[in-house]
């Protein structure tokens, strides 16, 4: 395995989105980290996404905010949105009032991987480094 390029961008509560192109193809990971002395590692709880998921959410993410924030209102009791190869964003049916789970799924009934889930504050500093985050992703395939 080959990583070219790898960045991080902290949503809070030791929580980042890491940009990695590894042999050539760009990685967005949304990713719970673990401090050890003076660096951070990455832990199993987290989501991973292609370019092609990522490409997904931006196209999304003015919908999703916005149904964010009617959920955190109580305007509305559920949501859920297919990123692409069985990747979900979702909140309500279970989770927690204050969380943006994003997560795979093969089974309709089944969570497989855990993912993670965000909180409201960590959703907003997301949605805030979008332009950021897909400036990284494009400019690292690119080599810019």
């Amino acid at each position: 395995m080959n990583i070219v390029f790898q960045t991080h961008f902290n949503l809070g509560s030791e929580r980042y989105v890491t940009v990695k192109v590894v042999n050539g193809s760009a990685w967005v990971h949304i990713r719970q980290f673990i401090k050890h002395r003076e660096r951070i590692y990455p832990t199993t709880l987290g989501v991973y996404l292609s370019s092609d998921q990522f490409r997904n959410l931006l196209d999304l993410i003015m919908d999703i905010n916005y149904n964010v924030h009617k959920f955190r209102d109580g305007k509305m009791e559920s949501f859920k949105y297919h990123l692409g190869n069985n990747v979900y964003i979702s909140s309500g049916e279970g989770c927690h009032a204050s969380r943006i789970r994003i997560y795979f799924q093969y089974n309709p009934k089944k969570i497989i991987k855990p993912g993670i889930a965000l909180r409201f504050s960590e959703w907003n500093k997301l949605v805030e480094l979008m332009v950021d985050i897909k400036n990284k992703v494009e400019c690292n395939v690119e080599h810019c």
